[in-house]
């Protein structure tokens, strides 16, 4: 019974580090699948209230883009590789299709947005420069708004909306590569031509933020930099007010939440090495107590010609076989539930941009599976010299 119960605590160390490995892995592999859609030198800007006073603005002044400001920020800013103004209706409007409505975001946009954004356009195209330039009435539907105003599958591609009484002649079908609410909100929303939007609900030369993407031989938190001191020298804003530009880098957010996985995995690995040395003291508790109960059993053997090198070899087979039998018992149970859980979300399509394909690495299980037999044979070693140094007569005479 303590055998069985010292070869479960050992199991049971390795089979935890294995399933907090495995839940390590699941969150890691569900962010970079939502990280994996977009080019890593994303990033996005807004403007917020500033801070310091500077030519005779006080601080609080509210940082308004413009459409100057995007001539501006592809002269002086060459490391842009695609840039897409965004503009909004202040809230979301009753569009109308034939006999169907729906409330819908309504935004103003370029092309570069479809090569900033993961979409497709599976029907029809998406904005052009002859569509911003021309200040076209063209709209581009996401595929959840398509589906709430098109309930019979009506093609809506070269039909007309109406957004407010103005009517608009729908070009093209957007469809999202991101999952969940994100995708949702890509897809429940109408896209209209920048100056379009502009001009036709009265939000002269408005924008609300900007989304870019870097050329990939420039260092993105260099070009971040740039473009933030181009948009204050814009604005008038304080070359040190670094609150009156809002923004985001998709390559700094994936750093910072890479070092927080390590983090995990560091923690991961702490706990389990302390679950399994916990496993290994059982053991070498065990070892001595199996030679203390053993000893008359030992005298026998070392009074029929047993050298001290057999008793500590039979001592030691017994901690490695103990440690290894367990270790491996708990790393197949630990490996299997893993398998069982991403067969479970795969065909439940319960996958989520937060935990996908929980796994292990092999190469960290067996190397932890060849750690505590090392540590078994090493917990083993006092109780096998112990044993090996039994005096055979006081052995014989042991009760």
């Amino acid at each position: 019974m303590r055998t069985a119960l010292t070869a479960l605590g050992v199991g049971w160390g390795i089979f935890m580090l294995v399933i907090m490995l495995g839940a390590g892995t699941g969150l890691e592999n569900g962010t970079k699948h939502q990280f994996s859609k977009f080019a890593n030198n994303m990033m996005g800007f807004w403007g917020m209230k500033t801070t310091k006073a500077y030519m005779g603005y006080k601080p609080g002044k509210r940082i308004r883009f413009n459409n100057d400001d995007i001539a501006a920020l592809q002269r002086s800013v060459p490391e842009i590789e695609y840039l897409a103004p965004r503009a909004y209706l202040e809230s979301q409007f009753q569009v109308k299709f034939g006999n169907e409505k729906g409330t819908f975001q309504v935004s103003g946009t370029t092309p570069d947005l479809a090569k900033i954004l993961p979409v497709t356009i599976p029907q029809g195209r998406f904005i052009n420069a002859k569509d911003e330039t021309e200040k076209r009435k063209v709209a581009v539907v996401g595929e959840y708004a398509r589906k709430l105003l098109c309930k019979n599958d009506e093609n809506m591609v070269g039909n007309y909306i109406s957004i407010k009484g103005v009517y608009f002649l729908v070009i093209g079908i957007l469809k999202s590569a991101r999952d969940g609410d994100d995708g949702q909100e890509d897809e429940n929303a109408i896209y209209l031509p920048l100056s379009t939007l502009q001009q036709s609900f009265n939000q002269p030369n408005s924008i609300a933020w900007f989304l870019c993407n870097i050329k990939e031989a420039h260092n993105p938190d260099q070009a971040e930099e740039k473009i933030k001191a181009t948009l204050r020298s814009l604005h008038q804003v304080h070359p040190e007010d670094n609150q009156a530009i809002g923004s985001f880098s998709l390559a700094r957010e994936s750093a910072e939440i890479q070092s927080v996985f390590t983090g995990i995995k560091l923690f991961t690995w702490i706990v389990g090495f302390g679950t399994i040395l916990a496993g290994i003291i059982g053991v070498a508790n065990i070892m001595l107590v199996v030679v203390k109960e053993r000893t008359r059993e030992i005298g026998i053997r070392k009074s029929l010609g047993a050298t001290p090198n057999s008793i500590i070899s039979m001592i030691l087979q017994e901690a490695i076989v103990l440690t290894f039998a367990a270790g491996y018992i708990g790393l197949v149970l630990g490996i299997g539930l893993l398998a069982l859980l991403d067969k479970f979300l795969r065909a439940t399509q319960s996958e989520s941009m937060f935990f996908r394909q929980p796994e292990v690495n092999m190469g960290f299980a067996l190397s932890a599976l060849v750690l505590l037999v090392v540590a078994g044979a090493l917990a083993g070693f006092y109780p096998a010299w112990k044993a090996a140094s039994v005096n055979p007569v006081e052995a014989l005479s042991h009760e």
